[in-house]
């Protein structure tokens, strides 16, 4: 097999030193250990990472059947950058895979490209995308609270829906793909995952539990817990919970939250502890710690808990049993798959069962012990070659399924694809029965889709001609040949300024002045709006003290000058229907205004005429 593996994921801002850049490199080199005998090609992005070079010599002098290639846009190109650069780095990426010919691609994290210029996609060559978690799908009023940030993952889960195959790292993952994406559960394989190799357990002598002491705080035997801080990690419920043990237990024993945290975060919670009424060094907060000390942590602690209400894996987990820790957790997700003791587990919702849980880990010492002799035996079950397997056995699978089905010549339209942007009926304006005219006559030369921003549409033929919201074209845009807007001056077209911007297309102006729905729009920058079109004469008319008032209201400056330059610029051509229009453009914008442009009288078909 020909595997083209996108490893983005090892040069990304947000993913390159963190979980998801170890789990990347690790699959990576499972799959290299265990497919000597494929070609492998390591796709790398030329916009991104601080030590390309590197990863290019790690990769080609240890492994003889990789070749890694490198492909590169114009940046920026993330999601707040330019839609057009981003769509031409999507194509430049889309063309270099075309001519590597892979027989399948691997996108080991698609998430990517929010905050750089990573650009990931799922295009016409089969494509396996690793499946980490949809917690942000699943709990979006906790995660997409942010707009420019909710588009961004909505239109990665838009990409993920077309991955021909879904690499779950859990049984609980894979299950969210099929549940909550509706995918086929032939096609979405639980590859599972591991940690890596250093987690082992090690002996702790007197001398690392005096640095544990003296540099942490850490003076009494202590419960772990080690993860993220936010909230779903539930750590203000483990404090809490910690709060209500036997006073002789709180006496005797110490929480240890491992993680980094901002001061406010780690104040907030020492305040809690404090209010439950916990002694002053029963809450350790160590902050970031190395991996070496973490070990220590893993090894040295009375047992280890994970609280948490939603894991795609829950790595820390598999990191303390392999280190032989007694570990307790959450009975959800996927936490009960990586623990494999339903004794072991607890209603993370219920301040008392999870004190029941850690009142029995922490004085019942035969239950403690089974716990660490049973976590080398379930740890054991994980392993990243088994996951390399799987993700072998799976792309081979969808490779084969492929070349088996008979090649089958699709039925493409000849008429270019059309993107139609325009009010519609019931929409109280000239424009949107204009539109819905239109349409018919324009389908002899397109295959069209309607972009609207509006709920109901009456009097079109939605079966003929698609009916999408804005976010589609923003999602799809690459699908079309042409888009076409038809602007007008009311608010029935406000939401297409910032589209024509982001989307370009060919703009049927049916009224030059286009200062009444700006002005509607953003009052609060009209004046602005007034000089960057116009100039600083258009703003002393805004503000003229002769006119009687404080100033001349929008409706009356909107009569004087069209404030339309946003559209004028933006657009790939002018239809106007009178020449007219052009004379106006001539008159404010100079003499060769408006000449490109093209008239196409408003016609239509006289109902009869009388003698």
């Amino acid at each position: 097999m020909r595997i083209l593996i996108d490893i983005q994921a090892l040069q990304s801002q947000s993913s390159a030193n963190r979980g998801i850049g170890r789990y990347s490199r690790a699959l990576i080199e499972g799959i290299l250990r265990q497919a000597p005998n494929d070609q492998i090609i390591l796709l790398l992005n030329g916009m991104v990472g601080t030590d390309n070079d590197r990863l290019r010599r790690e990769f080609t002098q240890s492994w003889p059947n990789v070749e890694l290639r490198l492909w590169t846009a114009v940046p920026p190109v993330g999601h707040f950058g330019p839609a057009d650069r981003r769509s031409a780095a999507q194509a430049i990426r889309e063309a270099v895979i075309h001519q590597l010919a892979p027989d399948i691609v691997l996108v080991t994290s698609l998430f990517e490209g929010l905050g750089d210029d990573c650009v990931t996609e799922v295009g016409d060559t089969p494509t396996a995308v690793v499946l980490y978690d949809l917690i942000p799908f699943i709990f979006r009023d906790t995660y997409l609270t942010d707009p420019r940030t909710e588009a961004w993952y909505d239109s990665k889960i838009e990409a993920l829906k077309r991955a021909d195959l879904l690499l779950a790292i859990s049984e609980c993952s894979a299950q969210d793909g099929i549940t909550q994406l509706n995918r086929s559960a032939e096609w979405v394989v639980n590859i599972s995952s591991d940690v890596d190799a250093q987690f082992v357990p090690r002996t702790i002598d007197e001398a690392s539990r005096n640095a544990l002491a003296n540099e942490l705080g850490l003076i009494r035997p202590f419960l772990m817990y080690t993860g993220g801080i936010d909230h779903r990690k539930n750590i203000p419920a483990l404090i809490s919970t910690f709060a209500t043990l036997p006073r002789e237990l709180i006496a005797t024993h110490q929480l240890a939250i491992v993680c980094r945290t901002s001061e406010a975060e780690k104040a907030q919670l020492l305040t809690q502890a404090r209010r439950e009424g916990l002694p002053e060094d029963a809450v350790i907060m160590t902050g970031y710690v190395s991996d070496d000390q973490l070990i220590t942590l893993y090894n040295a602690c009375k047992a280890f808990v994970f609280p948490s209400w939603y894991e795609g894996f829950g790595l820390p987990v598999l990191e303390a049993m392999r280190c032989g820790a007694a570990v307790i957790g959450s009975n959800v997700s996927s936490i009960p798959e990586v623990i494999g003791r339903e004794d072991a587990l607890f209603d993370p919702r219920s301040t008392e069962d999870m004190a029941r849980m850690i009142e029995e880990v922490l004085t019942d010492a035969q239950f403690r012990q089974s716990l660490r002799d049973f976590a080398p035996e379930q740890a054991a079950r994980f392993s990243w070659d088994e996951s390399a397997r799987r993700t072998l056995k799976a792309m081979r699978a969808l490779v084969a399924a492929r070349a088996s089905k008979p090649l089958e010549t699709p039925v493409k339209s000849a008429k270019p694809r059309l993107a139609f942007v325009s009010p519609l009926p019931p929409e109280r304006s000239g424009i949107s029965f204009y539109s819905a005219d239109l349409l018919p006559e324009l389908a002899n030369h397109y295959e069209i889709d309607l972009i609207v921003a509006q709920d109901t549409v009456t009097g079109v033929d939605t079966e003929r001609f698609p009916l999408h919201d804005v976010q589609w074209l923003r999602d799809h845009q690459a699908d079309y040949d042409r888009v076409l807007y038809q602007f007008g001056n009311s608010t029935f077209h406000s939401h297409m300024f910032d589209l024509l911007a982001e989307i370009p297309g060919t703009v049927v102006l049916h009224d030059f002045f286009l200062s009444g729905v700006e002005a509607a729009q953003d009052p609060a920058t009209f004046t602005r709006l007034l000089a960057e079109n116009h100039g600083y004469h258009a703003v002393l008319e805004r503000f003229d003290p002769t006119s009687g008032g404080d100033s001349l209201a929008e409706a009356e400056v909107a009569m004087s000058w069209p404030a339309n330059a946003r559209v004028l610029h933006a657009a790939e051509g002018i239809i106007v229907h009178s020449q007219h229009a052009r004379d106006l453009a001539r008159r404010f914008y100079g003499a060769s205004a408006g000449e490109d442009w093209a008239v196409i009288p408003l016609l239509r078909v006289p109902s009869e005429l009388s003698d």
